[in-house]
């Protein structure tokens, strides 16, 4: 299955090269690059750029796919199997799409490959409200990630990574109302903390921090790297109201 936005930028006769990588077996995902090519890059406008960086950053944290760009691109390719293992009514129908796919498709273990392609841009007016848009986007890039963590390191496995993420959040979270304490009783009262105290508050923060990198070290490197496609033919993974009594 092959998406081509409708907005005259994607070149529609590169539809069998993203096909390509499915029907060979090397991946179950395909979605476009706009940055590869440096040089292709700089016709895009500048806001645009800027906001597809920002936005390739955070989306790395929130659908675990740490290795792509370009999270919004629309040029995509999916295998059909896998598309029917996909809660399609509860993905995000506007901008947040590709975004969003990509977040359920991590929950799958679904390899996702990238092919760079240059845009076409005109004098066309965008309907995107940059603005209004970025708040959506930041709030449901928080609760995707939430969603991520929990269905990955809790729900669905306890893993190494499940032990340094609680243990990362839980320092995290007494020192950072350690620190507040501190600040508020040495404000009100004018009589610091003493060094003690202050040390403690210190090793918290300390232990948060390398637990939390340790975490996303760990996270990283689970990003999926193997098609599994090939297991959803054989039926594995499939919802149960698609199978047939001679399944």
């Amino acid at each position: 299955m092959v998406k081509v936005d409708g907005d005259g930028q994607m070149d529609a006769s590169l539809a069998g090269d993203f096909a390509a990588p499915i029907v060979s077996g090397h991946a179950d995902y395909v979605k476009g690059n706009r940055f590869f090519y440096l040089e292709a890059s700089e016709t895009m406008p500048f806001a645009r750029r800027a906001g597809n960086l920002a936005l390739t950053f955070i989306s790395r944290f929130s659908t675990g796919y740490y290795s792509l760009s370009d999270p919004t691109n629309g040029y995509i390719a999916l295998d059909r199997r896998l598309a029917e293992c996909l809660p399609a009514e509860k993905i995000s129908k506007r901008y947040f799409f590709e975004t969003d796919l990509l977040f359920r498709l991590n929950t799958l273990g679904a390899k996702v490959v990238e092919i760079p392609h240059n845009a076409i841009y005109g004098d066309e007016k965008s309907n995107l409200d940059v603005r209004s848009e970025l708040v959506q986007f930041a709030g449901r890039h928080v609760i995707t990630l939430a969603k991520r963590l929990f269905y990955q390191y809790v729900l669905r496995d306890f893993n190494p990574g499940s032990v340094l993420l609680f243990f990362g959040l839980f320092f995290g979270i007494l020192g950072f109302i350690g620190v507040l304490s501190a600040w508020a009783q040495s404000t009100l009262t004018g009589i610091p903390r003493s060094g003690g105290a202050v040390a403690l508050l210190e090793v918290l923060v300390i232990l948060a921090t390398i637990l939390l990198v340790g975490f996303l070290n760990y996270d990283i490197g689970k990003e999926p790297k193997h098609p599994i496609s090939w297991l959803l033919g054989l039926g594995v993974g499939r919802p149960a109201s698609q199978f047939k009594p001679d399944d």
